[in-house]
């Protein structure tokens, strides 16, 4: 983001300075800050069962303009406005981490593109339409069994499954999303950011921050 760099861990979101490393500001995530998209000035943090909308056009004072909670549901995603993070949802996703289910449900597994949110949730592939809405419209569901990692790339998304598989969604004219197919690529480099003038790789408990040559 600009002069900026995000990072999420267990406890929430930070903002560093580019360059510098100085530490501008921190938000608290309900639980662990599972995956971090960025367009622009907005920021979606995804989360066990919540998605966080921010506005970080001033790193010093990221604006927070929404909370979202989301329910899998056996007809569907409930999601739904909230103010803040009960005491039940922080300690279900610090049970789900202890425990080791999340990974497992595909928990950690999502994407972003143009305004929109795909979430892998026990075993459906979910499309948030974040659109022009601070609360999402769930446009899609489609049954995807569980996925490890996800891409989007315009009108299609790519996944790949624990076991090695791959399975390509597309969405059609008419905007309904479907199964499409499989696909071969098996895995994906990850964990390297390039932002203005640097570029930056996370591994455990360290960034390694670099300057383009």
């Amino acid at each position: 983001s600009g002069s900026s760099l995000l990072v999420a861990d267990g406890r929430g979101l930070s903002v560093y300075q580019l360059p510098g490393g100085a530490e501008l500001s921190r938000i608290d995530t309900c639980g662990k800050a599972r995956r971090v998209f960025a367009d622009g000035n907005l920021v979606w943090v995804v989360g066990l069962r919540s998605v966080l909308m921010l506005d970080v056009r001033n790193p010093s004072a990221p604006q927070v303009l929404s909370r979202v909670g989301l329910a899998p549901l056996r007809d569907g995603l409930q999601v739904f406005a909230t103010d803040g993070c009960s005491w039940l949802s922080a300690a279900i996703d610090r049970l789900c981490d202890t425990v080791g289910p999340c990974a497992a449900s595909g928990r950690d597994a999502a994407a972003y593109r143009d305004g929109r949110l795909f979430l892998n949730l026990l075993g459906n592939m979910y499309v948030l339409d974040f659109r022009g809405r601070l609360v999402p419209a769930v446009s899609a569901a489609v049954p995807a069994g569980l996925l490890a990692e996800m891409a989007a790339e315009g009108r299609f998304l790519y996944g790949n499954t624990p076991s090695g598989g791959g399975l390509v969604f597309a969405e059609a004219a008419d905007g309904v999303w479907r199964r499409a197919g499989t696909h071969d690529v098996l895995r994906w480099v990850e964990g390297v950011v390039e932002v203005a003038g640097f570029a930056v790789r996370s591994a455990p408990g360290r960034l390694h921050i670099a300057a383009e040559q």
